[in-house]
């Protein structure tokens, strides 16, 4: 089935909220009404900036077997990367029954010739906005059935599909083909049953060099732990840093698998993990080799797409500017005055302001005396997007001199993110981050 939320999400917020959705720019969101389309190839280029890049397409040496017609791998590259860098490639197992081009991509799906088509989900959008300067890949395993580690097992075979990405399925998007000499990292998210196939090659240890990050989403609940403890006692031993990310919801031994795998790693040295950290996601994985959240009131699918970005973020990769940018658009919105004690409540519908990026807004005016705190207080609502949007707050200061605000955390858990420049030259946009109810 489609992987998309099964439940309106709840927010609301103050000052200024922005619901993301991806934009209609061909080049950004590709259909996949035919199985590989993108861009034009900018490879003549004399800058290595490269252009936003989407395909789906298939495999020499798919995972799995698949029918004809049937996409074996989603290939993106974001705008803006500079391809002259070492290459930084997240790559995206998903779980049972699903249709990868469906998950990752946006516009009407087509995920086999004989089936109608169906609305992508933009997974690889949620990838871009980590900001960070990687190119995302997510193979297809088996088309709308259980979870399977493929070939995955097989010795070499995780080396050669990673060769095959970066030298024939990302030369378009890259300028050109690249080797593993050009890889400097991989990162491996599994979502659900996409912990299998990543289990699979922990275990058989292709490229264990390079395999430096490992997130797993809502992807502990049948008690398997051995594979990560291994990987990460591996990468202890020779020094090497590694990260493991473990964000989950209240189902199955998520919980208990993710406390053992802390436990193991403080085992080994003291301070390097923690559990259901306060604040910023992102600023927690920064910090620490093993970082277990818990998050038991996002439904399964939500779960991927609203925390994906906030782990790729703290992950230690490249930054990369996000663009389109989430600055106004058009004329400067006219921000709404909210006094101390106030509530306003609001909805973003298509009569907004919007970002660059695309982004509904709605804008508040918040005046304060020099020293005095605000609480900014997050309440119930509906998103009923078809797509899980993104939700991110930025406070404008009216002094480019004066101090960043602090976002509360008491009714949000917001996503740290580096400044981006203001249209105004005599303002500073801090955006916080995506929020969820905590």
């Amino acid at each position: 089935m489609p992987l998309r939320p099964g439940h309106p999400l709840p927010t609301f917020l103050f000052l200024v909220l922005a619901c993301s959705r991806p934009t209609a720019d061909a080049s950004a969101t590709p259909s996949s009404s035919s199985l590989a389309t993108a861009a034009p190839d900018a490879s003549s280029s004399t800058s290595t900036l490269r252009p936003a890049w989407t395909v789906a397409t298939t495999l020499a040496h798919p995972p799995v077997p698949l029918a004809n017609g049937v996409a074996g791998v989603v290939a993106h590259v974001p705008q803006g990367l500079d391809a002259s860098q070492p290459i930084h490639l997240v790559l995206f197992f998903h779980g049972s029954d699903q249709c990868v081009a469906q998950i990752a991509m946006a516009g009407d799906i087509v995920c086999r010739p004989d089936v109608r088509p169906d609305v992508g989900a933009g997974l690889a959008w949620r990838h871009d906005d980590a900001g960070t300067s990687s190119i995302f890949a997510a193979p297809q395993f088996t088309l709308w059935g259980g979870g399977t580690a493929g070939r995955m097992g097989e010795a070499g075979y995780f080396r050669s599909l990673v060769e095959e990405l970066l030298h024939d399925t990302f030369a378009p998007g890259l300028g050109g083909p690249r080797t593993l000499d050009d890889l400097a990292d991989i990162t491996i998210v599994a979502h659900s049953a996409g912990h299998i196939p990543l289990a699979a090659l922990l275990e058989r240890g292709d490229l264990d060099d390079k395999v430096r990050n490992v997130v797993l989403l809502d992807a502990t609940y049948d008690g398997m732990v051995e594979p990560y403890a291994h990987w990460l006692e591996r990468g202890m031993a020779k020094g090497t840093p590694r990260k493991l990310v473990v964000i989950h919801g209240g189902w199955g031994t998520n919980a208990d698998v993710g406390r053992t795998l802390a436990g193991k790693a403080e085992a080994r040295a003291r301070g390097s993990s923690i559990l259901d950290p306060r604040g910023p996601l992102a600023d927690a994985v920064r910090a620490h080799t093993v970082t277990v959240k818990s998050w038991p009131h996002l439904q399964h699918a939500w779960l991927l797409f609203l925390t994906m970005s906030k782990a790729l973020e703290g992950l230690g990769l490249p930054p990369r500017a996000i663009s389109p940018a989430r600055i106004p658009y058009g004329e400067p919105v006219v921000p709404a005055p909210l006094a101390l004690g106030q509530t306003r409540e609001g909805a973003l519908d298509e009569g907004h302001a919007f970002l660059e990026n695309g982004a509904l807004i709605d804008d508040y005016a918040l005046d304060l005396e020099a020293g005095q705190r605000a609480v900014i207080d997050l309440r119930g609502g509906e998103c009923t997007s078809a797509m899980p949007p993104a939700f991110f707050a930025a406070a404008r200061l009216a002094s480019p001199n004066a101090t960043s605000p602090r976002m509360p955390v008491a009714q949000a858990s917001p996503r740290a993110v580096p400044p981006l420049p203001a249209p105004d030259p005599s303002r500073r946009i801090a955006p916080c981050g995506t929020f969820v109810p905590v």
